[in-house]
């Protein structure tokens, strides 16, 4: 990723501009294509090839997230409740249960992450653990029935943590901008796991 960079390390501002215009205008004009679908095959990152819808997501939390980097260095923070900022969150909320792999809980424990806005969101995993030793993650609000997760007895412990941080908060960690020690938030329940979680949720390259 710093591979672009550093090419155009001893490049002017306006050279640079000039090279992103004209970038544009070719990308613009090949997304104007009629023959192109949501499903069309494409050139992805790192050589590879994806459905252009999921290069297109994908895209749009890269340019808003470096949108963010700029705004955060110029000290003008905004368009938070932007289509960008909720693509961002999306992603996250999808990857979410994945991520939590990397955060050891115990049999019954409950970590639910809230994003508080402008962008709201609310996302969790409840990890059970069978006779085997086998661990499973299970997400939560995603409408689908709990009944087979199974029941689990404690002992008058409330198992749940909830961590609460605002969208630029979030998504400034979960773009590993921000380090979790630099991060507001607020939990309920278990301040340790809150922030093994938080190291946990970067999600960009």
């Amino acid at each position: 990723m710093e591979q672009g960079i550093q090419a155009r390390r001893g490049t002017s501002g306006p050279e640079v501009v000039a090279e992103l215009e004209t970038l544009l205008h070719n990308r613009l004009a090949t997304l104007a294509d009629p023959d192109l679908t949501v499903d069309t095959e494409v050139r992805g990152p790192m050589e590879s090839t994806v459905r252009l819808g999921t290069l297109l997501k994908l895209r749009l939390t890269d340019i808003w997230t470096h949108e963010q980097d700029i705004r955060e260095v110029l000290g003008r923070l905004g368009n938070l409740d932007s289509p960008g900022a909720a693509t961002f969150v999306n992603g996250l909320v999808r990857s979410f249960a994945q991520l939590m792999h990397q955060v050891p809980m115990t049999d019954g424990q409950t970590v639910i992450l809230e994003s508080t806005g402008p962008v709201t969101a609310r996302m969790g995993v409840r990890v059970s653990h069978d006779d085997a030793g086998e661990v499973t993650y299970h997400s939560l609000f995603t409408g689908e029935s709990e009944s087979g997760m199974g029941e689990t007895v404690h002992s008058g412990e409330d198992p749940s943590t909830t961590i609460s941080l605002s969208t630029e908060a979030l998504t400034r960690r979960a773009a590993g901008r921000r380090a979790t020690g630099d991060t507001a938030y607020s939990v309920v329940g278990d301040e340790d796991l809150a922030a093994r979680v938080l190291d946990a949720i970067a999600f960009t390259p």
